[in-house]
């Protein structure tokens, strides 16, 4: 089973800037998820931690398969180290 979190998505919206392009915020940044986990199959998606708040753009570039293997994963792990900074900078994740 997959772990929901419905407020870890919606902060995407007050993301200043995607995480993969580093643009500002265009109103089409959301919480994208990880294209290539385990826990993902047809028509499920992957856990909500596991996410990048990315442009429509460069979600496009991960699940589209516009890019290598390798190229989309490094567009998602630098979005997901920005992501996961921003939410514990911004108070919305904490430890303990």
């Amino acid at each position: 089973m997959s772990y929901r979190n419905r407020k870890l998505l919606d902060y995407a919206k007050h993301s200043p800037i995607c995480f993969c392009c580093l643009n500002p915020n265009d109103g089409t940044v959301v919480a994208a998820h990880c294209p290539f986990t385990q826990s993902k199959s047809a028509g499920k998606k992957g856990h909500d931690w596991y996410i990048v708040y990315a442009c429509f753009e460069c979600h496009k570039k991960m699940d589209e398969s516009m890019l290598s293997r390798s190229e989309r994963e490094e567009l998602f792990f630098r979005g997901f180290l920005g992501t996961l900074g921003w939410l514990f900078q911004e108070g919305k994740l904490k430890f303990g």
